[in-house]
């Protein structure tokens, strides 16, 4: 069974667009509570559990992000090497006044 871990980052896809992507980070838990930061703000919701893991709801309403604990944000070293890899690069669009 998953669970919340403290220091990590999961995420939870909208329902109206999938798109958008909500993340909390946990910050402490207990056996029953996790304290974690959501939209800027320290929070704490019950953990509930069913057969595919742990997961929290924070706030209560019918579309509102379910967050479970399968769900890790993974940072994969690619993108940060990417960003160093391409600072010198130019690039020249075909048709398009350069100034």
């Amino acid at each position: 069974m998953k669970k919340f871990e403290v220091g990590n980052k999961y995420y939870s896809r909208s329902i109206h667009d999938h798109e958008c992507i909500y993340e909390i980070e946990v910050v402490s838990r207990t056996d029953k509570t996790i304290t974690y930061l959501y939209d800027g703000l320290k929070r704490r919701s019950k953990i509930t559990v069913d057969e595919s893991g742990e997961y929290v709801t924070p706030d209560n309403y019918s579309m509102a992000p379910v967050f479970r604990a399968k769900r890790i944000v993974k940072i994969t070293p690619t993108d940060a090497t990417a960003a160093t890899e391409n600072d010198n690069t130019v690039i020249t669009m075909i048709g398009q006044l350069v100034k």
